[in-house]
């Protein structure tokens, strides 16, 4: 049986999680205490976050990158869930607030930074990448001109 929460429940807990995304922390004990408030059972209100976080990250309103974990979290998560199982992932996933999605996509990386691949995934990136190169060595190319110029200048004001 399906139980209906009223609008405004779930308006008020789906803005804490809003919240609680754009600063980029979860306190500890926040649900449960958000649970007790509203009188909602904490999975319901997990659920209710996660489908919350997977919007926002379809709409690209959140990106995986910015969700608030340090890269010593992340790399953390990587390393304690690794010879977990199926269950056990989930559970690890559920206490720190983490979504399957972003542990696989903070898995893939760091596979593939010790792989030496960066995948090149936004092409506007790119061009900005390859033009700031560019400027670098004319800029390489001046100062070294420049530095020769002045070199000259010296020796014959020695002279």
């Amino acid at each position: 049986m399906e139980t209906r929460y009223l609008r405004a429940q779930k308006d008020e807990a789906l803005e804490v999680f809003r919240k609680q995304l754009e600063k980029g922390s979860v306190m500890s004990g926040e649900i449960q205490e958000l649970s007790k408030k509203l009188n909602i059972p904490t999975t319901t209100l997990y659920g209710w976050k996660v489908e919350l976080k997977k919007k926002l990250l379809r709409e690209g309103n959140l990106q995986l990158e910015t969700s608030g974990f340090s890269s010593k979290d992340k790399f953390q998560a990587v390393v304690d869930t690794n010879s977990m199982s199926e269950l056990e992932v989930g559970e690890y996933l559920r206490k720190h607030g983490i979504l399957k999605e972003e542990l696989r996509f903070w898995k893939e990386s760091l596979e593939n930074a010790f792989n030496g691949k960066f995948p090149n995934s936004d092409p506007e990136i790119s061009k900005k990448l390859a033009d700031e190169k560019a400027l670098n060595k004319k800029l390489e190319r001046e100062l070294r001109y420049k530095e020769k110029a002045l070199a000259e200048t010296a020796a014959l004001l020695v002279l």
